[in-house]
């Protein structure tokens, strides 16, 4: 009897183990899902934050400081990371090499990332882009973590 009410502790035991250590290995490769706010201004080179990081499942949102200022967010396929011909996010704007981001005023939202980019685990793209805000541009930075 007590040969088997051990055996149930072990078996207990272990099977709570093996569940803290898959949740700790899931929650460890999981990409960041947050979703990202950058403010723009009151010049277009003050950002804040400097680099948005999204995870593939992420979102951006551009807004202008203050507010009322008109802002869009250009990324020029110049600024595409070495080796990759899509554009970050799904259903951009084309204008010529440049791929714009949907906004309204001083507004902007990315939108799902692009579904064609398809990445392992553990991968981060880096896209440059610019903010124009009030018809002045500015670099910017995204990175897309897989």
């Amino acid at each position: 009897m007590a040969n088997s009410s051990s055996r149930v502790g072990v078996v207990a035991v272990a099977l709570v183990v093996g569940i803290v250590v898959g949740y700790l290995i899931v929650k460890a490769t999981a990409p960041p899902t947050v979703d990202q706010i950058v403010t723009v201004g009151p010049n277009p080179t003050d950002v804040n934050p400097p680099t948005a990081t999204i995870g593939y499942l992420g979102h951006v949102f551009w807004r202008s400081n203050p507010v009322g200022q008109r802002l869009s967010i250009v990324f020029p396929k110049s600024g595409f990371p070495t080796g990759v011909t899509e554009p970050p996010f799904a259903g951009m704007l084309t204008n010529g090499n440049d791929y714009n981001v949907a906004c309204s005023g001083d507004s902007c939202s990315s939108g799902n990332v692009n579904p064609n980019l398809k990445y392992p685990a553990g991968t981060r793209l880096t896209y440059k882009y610019d903010q124009v805000l009030n018809g002045t541009r500015a670099d910017g930075r995204i990175i897309i973590q897989w």
